[in-house]
């Protein structure tokens, strides 16, 4: 066996290595997505949202089939994903939290992508569950994905209510 070959054998098996401790949220990552949902949540005076061990399961399925998607407006629950190379907790949530500067609430659209804050922030969501994977294409990517329910983005609706 030649160096090349050598050189992407112990790559791959770093990463299977990396992936089995680092490719699952611990209990710190999800303290994190809570608070800092929570915070921006309670920018906007939304209730706070909690774990949810169902979501998180359904978020796992999701995120085990390795399709980067923008976000999934139908169905049960809302849903967003983040998949990047260099990705970790902090890079998703800081990515869709910064959405909010392109979220006009007079006019309850958006000049770009913020369907991700939207769904962060959305009134009547109360429960999160979300995981991760390291997926394969060209590179390994860190993807992540969140289930929320219930779901927001609902067409027609603002997220929330500013107060009188």
């Amino acid at each position: 066996m030649g160096w090349i070959q050598i050189t992407i054998a112990l790559i791959y098996i770093i990463s299977i290595l990396f992936c089995k401790v680092m490719c699952k949220l611990t209990q710190e990552d999800k303290d994190l997505i809570i608070k800092y949902h929570n915070s921006e949540r309670g920018d906007v005076l939304v209730g706070p949202i909690t774990w949810n061990k169902t979501l998180e399961k359904i978020a796992t399925i999701e995120v085990s089939k390795c399709d980067i998607k923008v976000y999934r407006f139908n169905g049960p629950y809302g849903e967003s994903s983040y998949g990047n190379f260099d990705a970790d907790t902090w890079d998703v949530l800081g990515e869709w939290a910064s959405q909010k500067y392109s979220y006009n609430y007079p006019k309850n659209n958006c000049t770009g992508r913020c369907e991700n804050y939207l769904q962060m922030i959305w009134n009547n969501t109360r429960s999160i569950g979300c995981a991760t994977k390291l997926c394969y294409g060209i590179s390994e990517i860190p993807f992540y994905v969140c289930e929320y329910y219930p779901p927001g983005n609902i067409r027609g609706e603002r997220p929330y209510r500013v107060p009188q």
